[in-house]
């Protein structure tokens, strides 16, 4: 279709609408044809009243207007919301290239945001390099941190991130995304951010040896996890449960956790999880790993 005029008209013979009704409360029939036409572009508050007559969004609108194909920026947009773990290196590199062949033809500081971001990632969790991984992002919280408010792209880069600072502007970070997401709850599913953000500065208190706060947050992830069916994110908070439970002295309790989200993720066939989950327990219990004796194959009580 490629123009708005066709664009419009193919939405609202599918619809099976006619013109009259397509333009009710935003301009006149004779001038909605025109639109239809490519004779004349509606103003903006005339288009939205239109897509709203369609119960339609403009994103939508926009990907229905390219035949129903996501533009190379989205392409990039879903490939980033897709990054479970950052141990997904394969994953991560191949959209940081997707991020370099957009960048080499436009000008798009969210893209640049995602590529330094990934970059910092890969440089925190490949290299534990936090130090080149924090001059690769600064920049970004830099201009966020003067921000009125933040919003939706801003939070799926800081939420990404917000691990490489240090730790007082990481837990100041989670605690304004948190708030933040509250707003944009009816928008966007905004509760698997919020367990990933609570199971990450858990991280942060566990490195801190913080125990008892970093359970804290880790069951209200569990929670939030379990009552909304999250299993995924449920999955990954339970091993942190288990490494947390470890860390305090409860070690077969600890164990038994730890082994329950390995098998969950064995049962789901969530490789990615698994490996995810394998990399955390040897990063925190490395020293501990034979006597722990795990196996994703173990059958235990889920």
């Amino acid at each position: 279709m490629q123009n708005i005029g066709d664009t419009l008209k193919f939405i609202r013979k599918s619809k099976n609408l006619t013109q009259q009704e397509t333009c009710t409360n935003a301009l006149s029939r004779s001038n909605y044809q025109k639109i239809e036409n490519n004779k004349i572009m509606p103003s903006m508050d005339r288009f939205i009243q239109i897509l709203l007559n369609f119960n339609m969004t403009l994103e939508e609108f926009e990907f229905v207007k390219r035949d129903f194909t996501p533009s190379p920026k989205e392409n990039i947009l879903y490939l980033y919301s897709k990054i479970i773990t950052s141990s997904e290196t394969d994953m991560i590199l191949n959209v940081i290239s997707k991020c370099d062949d957009y960048l080499e033809n436009h000008t798009d500081i969210f893209i640049s945001d995602i590529k330094a971001s990934l970059e910092g990632i890969l440089l925190a969790e490949k290299e534990h390099n936090f130090e080149l991984a924090r001059e690769k992002v600064t920049y970004i919280w830099d201009r966020l941190s003067e921000a009125d408010e933040l919003f939706w792209n801003d939070i799926l880069i800081l939420r990404n991130i917000f691990f490489i600072f240090e730790n007082e502007t990481a837990q100041h970070i989670v605690n304004r995304l948190i708030s933040q997401l509250k707003k944009y709850r009816y928008l966007y599913p905004t509760l698997s951010i919020e367990i990933s953000l609570h199971v990450n500065r858990a991280t942060y208190l566990i490195l801190d040896e913080e125990y008892e706060l970093a359970l804290h947050y880790i069951e209200l992830s569990i929670k939030i996890a379990k009552h909304n069916h999250y299993y995924l994110q449920f999955c990954m908070a339970i091993a942190k449960k288990g490494i947390v439970l470890y860390k305090l002295g409860q070690k077969q309790k600890g164990k038994h956790f730890m082994q329950r989200a390995l098998r969950v993720a064995k049962v789901l066939e969530e490789e990615r999880i698994l490996n995810g989950i394998k990399n955390e327990i040897d990063y925190f219990l490395h020293d501990e790993l034979q006597n722990l004796s795990l196996n994703e194959f173990t059958k235990i009580d889920i």
